[in-house]
């Protein structure tokens, strides 16, 4: 069975103003009723979450009433530097923006993972094929992978609507990344 996650990441917020734009996207949403105002252990990980509102379906592609009977279904809002990744859904494939040569990850990519994560050092990637390095950030990830410092992580949703998320980045003037999985 396991659990399902979908996280909206925000591609554009820095770390100095994540804090601040988390609450500006948790407000909004409650004020849309798609998630409650308080927060409870409906979500998996080392935070609280928001429970779905009665206009969840504002987010979610279908109606799905048994999201509601569910121990976790909620929505945390997560401002922290993070490498947000999909697990449980395939192999990670690269593609260089380049060449749009496919590859498995390797040594290299692992390392500019790290050294994003932790920011130390360069998070460059040079591609196998045609030699063309860029951040981490700017490689495509089959599944996806977006790393940023605001993300909106549902738990056992349907399938968030493009729109949505569309307009979460209205709210905030940025872009957002759909990154998801299986545990």
């Amino acid at each position: 069975m396991g659990d399902y996650y979908q996280t909206a990441v925000d591609l554009d917020a820095d770390i100095q103003s994540a804090e601040a734009t988390a609450l500006r996207l948790c407000d909004w949403m409650i004020s849309q009723k798609i998630i409650v105002g308080s927060q409870t252990d409906c979500v998996l990980g080392d935070y609280l979450g928001h429970a779905p509102g009665k206009n969840y379906t504002l987010a979610a592609k279908e109606a799905y009433p048994p999201l509601f009977e569910l121990r976790t279904n909620g929505v945390a809002v997560i401002a922290k530097h993070s490498v947000f990744y999909s697990v449980g859904v395939g192999d990670i494939i690269l593609v260089c923006a380049a060449c749009g040569k496919r590859f498995g990850s390797n040594d290299s990519w692992s390392a500019a993972v790290e050294n994003w994560q932790t920011g130390n050092g360069p998070s460059i990637l040079p591609c196998e094929r045609c030699g063309a390095a860029a951040p981490i950030t700017e490689w495509q990830h089959d599944p996806p992978w977006a790393f940023g410092n605001v993300g909106v992580e549902f738990w056992n949703w349907p399938s968030l609507r493009e729109d949505f998320l569309n307009a979460l980045g209205e709210v905030v003037g940025h872009r957002f990344r759909l990154v998801y999985g299986k545990i």
